[in-house]
């Protein structure tokens, strides 16, 4: 909930809260197993949307459900997203409806229609209103005010594997959003005032005819760093074209560069699928291979999770466990994870680092 110091988490098994400051759990009786969302609104209710697309409201102060929702035959509940006061965004499998938390009555707004190919779906909600909506088929960006989506902003060609986005980034000075994307024909940018995209083509020189975007990276300067599967480009100071970047004659030849993560102190963390990670310092141009820290892994789907914490510490995860450099001791620092060991202080398949308020650090995993 937003308005206290709870924390709600739904899972497989049940539901349960987190005081943030009494560092304490509660578990809420057994029975709301599945839960794929959890909602905290301000009525002080939360709405429950289980694994089937079902939606209940659930009461803390009585520990029970007191309604489940029922929407039309067929309609499943995705998503729930804050619509106005008294308002909620239903993001369905069949379109969007509108829940009205006064009266709990539903409003079946935009219905799909796979005739004229009309698809209703809602991923974001912006500041101003909009819906933001990406599928299969593009980017499509929907005011409330209005009737019906716009044209697709950012369309796709509709296949099985589309332009699927690996990054966006913000300018430092929030008037342009960068995508980074697989498989297209270069990055593409939104312009906040203009609202129209611009694709920044792949070099002439590129050798693939499609461009394998990875991430996005803006450095302390104001320039962008773009990461594709084997090579590294900057966006030209007019923001129309892309060149490969210098630091590329000094790294190891790589056809999968997963990500990297420019920190605030000037250097820039490059994971690679083959070679590992790297921390490159950009002033200089000095490349230090981790290797040996932290080496290649072959998980499915693996990104190394590069964050740095208020004290300029950069933690980094690893195929069994994670390390962390300690930027006041210029060190490294390893917690293995070992099938046999007691693993106390060190977790498997680490995904994320998250720093709170009180400088303790998160830390989530596939598990």
């Amino acid at each position: 909930q937003s308005n206290d110091s709870l924390l709600w988490i739904g899972t497989n098994l049940r539901l349960f809260s987190f005081n943030k400051y009494g560092l304490q759990f509660h578990y809420e009786p057994p029975g709301l197993g599945e839960l794929e969302q959890v909602f905290a609104y301000s009525d002080g209710y939360l709405y429950l949307v289980d694994r089937a697309g079902q939606l209940s409201v659930y009461d803390p102060a009585k520990h029970q459900a007191i309604r489940k929702l029922e929407l039309k035959k067929g309609w499943n509940v995705h998503q729930i997203h804050r619509k106005a006061e008294s308002a909620l965004w239903l993001s369905c499998n069949r379109g969007v409806a509108v829940l009205d938390t006064r009266s709990f009555r539903v409003e079946y707004s935009w219905e799909n229609n796979p005739e004229s190919k009309k698809t209703y779906e809602i991923d974001f909600v912006d500041p101003s209103g909009r819906l933001w909506s990406a599928s299969a088929a593009g980017l499509q960006v929907f005011d409330p005010l209005a009737t019906q989506f716009r044209n697709y902003v950012y369309e796709t060609s509709g296949a099985v594997h589309p332009y699927i986005t690996q990054k966006v980034a913000e300018s430092p000075d929030g008037q342009f959003l960068y995508l980074n994307v697989n498989a297209g024909e270069g990055i593409y940018r939104f312009g906040r005032q203009s609202q129209e995209w611009r694709l920044i083509p792949k070099p002439e020189d590129y050798g693939a005819p499609l461009f394998y975007g990875k991430d996005l990276a803006f450095l302390k300067n104001g320039q962008l760093l773009i990461l594709e599967g084997s090579e590294v480009f900057a966006l030209s100071p007019d923001g129309q074209t892309m060149a490969s970047h210098p630091l590329n004659a000094k790294l190891p030849e790589e056809n999968n560069w997963l990500n990297f993560y420019a920190d605030s102190m000037g250097y820039l963390w490059l994971g690679g699928g083959h070679a590992g990670v790297f921390r490159i310092n950009l002033a200089g141009g000095e490349v230090k291979p981790l290797g040996e820290l932290f080496p290649a892994c072959d998980q499915p789907r693996f990104r190394y999770a590069f964050y740095e914490d208020s004290r300029h510490n950069i933690w980094i995860n690893n195929c069994n466990g994670f390390g962390v450099y300690s930027f006041e001791q210029d060190t490294f620092y390893l917690f293995p994870y070992s099938q046999d060991g007691p693993n106390d202080n060190t977790f498997k398949k680490v995904k994320d680092f998250a720093e709170s308020g009180d400088g303790l650090l998160w830390v989530s995993n596939e598990e």
